[in-house]
């Protein structure tokens, strides 16, 4: 079966909901060295009908999403960062709550190392859901090889533990690996 043109366009119009978002933030510098970042989100999401064969989407709720940051710079050495994160999310399926942290350290010779840890807590709004916590510790290194010509590899583990009314406690643990350059030309 093949579509007109204008199949397609409609296909595409009914799977791209209308979403409404208002962001308020600021920040404020409480040390020549150490700032606070805040922010409040309201977003709401429309529906999207049924057609081609893909179900209907219902509208969300008003959800609500709070974060507020500190970083530090130059605490330890010049040319570091720290970022500490907290996030709250009260979205129409669930409520998440997530805490990150993000290091940059430079090192000598051209070299950069970010750890960062996410540890995350999904609580579902249908008690028939499961409950999920995300731990995911990584590192990234950096290194400059040149002004226009920087190498990044960066890897980690992805632990993830579900608690599920129906089939109970599962643990799912991956890892990743990634290497990539950036070439400005």
């Amino acid at each position: 079966m093949t579509n007109t043109e204008s199949q397609v366009r409609q296909l595409a119009i009914d799977r791209t909901p209308r979403t409404t978002s208002v962001t308020v933030g600021g920040s404020h510098r409480l040390r020549e060295d150490l700032q606070v970042n805040g922010d409040i989100t309201a977003t709401r999401t429309g529906s999207t009908p049924a057609s081609g064969g893909v179900a209907a989407t219902p509208a969300t709720d008003v959800e609500w999403l709070y974060s507020l940051q500190f970083i530090g710079n130059d605490l330890f050495r010049d040319g570091d960062s720290l970022i500490l994160g907290v996030r709250y999310s009260n979205t129409t399926p669930a409520n998440i709550f997530s805490f990150n942290i993000d290091a940059r350290q430079p090192l000598s010779f051209g070299w950069r190392v970010n750890p960062r840890v996410l540890v995350e807590y999904r609580s579902p709004k249908d008690p028939t859901t499961s409950r999920r916590t995300l731990v995911k510790p990584s590192i990234r290194a950096e290194y400059k090889y040149s002004r226009d010509l920087e190498i990044d590899l960066e890897g980690g583990i992805d632990w993830t533990r579900e608690n599920s009314p129906t089939t109970g406690n599962t643990s799912n643990l991956g890892y990743f690996v990634s290497m990539g350059y950036r070439w400005d030309f």
